[in-house]
């Protein structure tokens, strides 16, 4: 997978460098089910934190426990492939356009119409109370507790017996509580996501979700940064390319950002006499340019040049760590 920047975009090439190279071990390529997605949206630490979660119990597992109606919405039919569908004709309907990342808007429900139904689902599926969960990569998600209500098959529900809606308030806090780490686990399992669909995902990627009833997924501040820029900008990368926010010029405080989480990591070894970051330099910035300029019109020599020219200046520009002193 090359990196889609202006060149490759222009069809003029690909660039390849050391964050585009993934290692993987021929027992791995042909065992492991995560290996070539992580490497797509990250790398070796993406699959690590991926397996790990594989671990735990999911959401299919606790349905089933409880015995759960659980699945998809009902299949609208074409006209020589119908069922009997008694159950939802004239019954209130959820548009799943209707369930967004604010939850489930009543405001806009409909009447399914009488027009032939090819999976017409079962009665309880569609009894509340019920967890709805959008077919999406944000997992847009709503508990309804109200009247009965049907919806269709981008949309996977989980209809419990009332003595479980506090199964169900559990998973919806869950949803909430572990977004960002849900969501990278979905980029990475579906077989939908990048493929069929820009966006949509799979329900059977909706019942895989890890949900370890203790509520802890037992995961380091490393695991929610490899989770959260999967989540902010890999997936993003992955559709648009050049036009992504990964593409862009870095935030002013991005490196200050960085600087921490590094220093971080240091100082968990060496305690006594901790790092710390400098100030930013933006002074060879121009020298940049002009030594981008002039590797794009040189070759040999005069190219290894420029490129050493420009690892100097990047050394320069890269905020400097120093350790505090005593």
């Amino acid at each position: 997978m090359f990196r889609r920047n202006g060149r490759a975009t222009a069809e003029q090439g690909f660039d390849i460098d050391y964050y585009d190279l993934h290692w993987v071990r021929s027992n791995d390529a042909r065992e492991s089910v995560d290996v070539w997605r992580s490497n797509l949206l990250g790398g070796g630490r993406v699959r690590d934190f991926i397996e790990r979660l594989r671990q735990y119990p999911t959401l299919r597992d606790i349905a089933t426990r409880l015995e759960w109606d659980f699945g998809e919405g009902y299949i609208a039919g074409g006209k020589d492939v119908s069922r009997s569908a008694e159950h939802l004709i004239g019954q209130p309907l959820l548009p799943t356009e209707a369930l967004s990342e604010t939850g489930i808007d009543a405001t806009h429900l409909q009447i399914v119409p009488d027009q032939p139904i090819e999976g017409p689902r079962s009665v309880k599926r569609f009894t509340p109370p019920f967890l709805l969960v959008k077919e999406n990569e944000d997992l847009h998600h709503g508990l309804w507790q109200g009247q009965y209500l049907t919806y269709k098959h981008r949309i996977t529900g989980f209809a419990a017996n009332r003595r479980d809606v506090g199964h169900l308030q559990a998973i919806e806090a869950w949803l909430k509580k572990e977004q960002s780490v849900l969501r990278a686990y979905v980029a990475v399992i579906s077989a939908s996501l990048f493929v069929q669909r820009a966006t949509a995902i799979l329900g059977a990627d909706i019942l895989a979700l890890p949900y370890p009833e203790s509520g802890d997924l037992d995961l380091s501040d490393n695991d929610r940064i490899i989770a959260q820029d999967i989540v902010d900008y890999q997936r993003e990368f992955i559709r648009r390319g050049t036009g992504s926010a990964l593409m862009q010029e870095a935030p002013e405080d991005a490196l200050s950002a960085f600087d921490e989480t590094f220093a971080t990591q240091i100082n968990a070894i060496y305690s006594r006499n901790p790092l710390r970051a400098l100030g930013r330099y933006h002074w060879a910035e121009p020298f940049a340019v002009r030594m981008l300029s002039a590797m794009a019109s040189s070759t040999g020599r005069a190219r290894m040049s420029c490129e050493a020219n420009l690892m100097c200046c990047y050394r320069n520009v890269v905020v400097p760590i120093s350790r505090s002193r005593a």
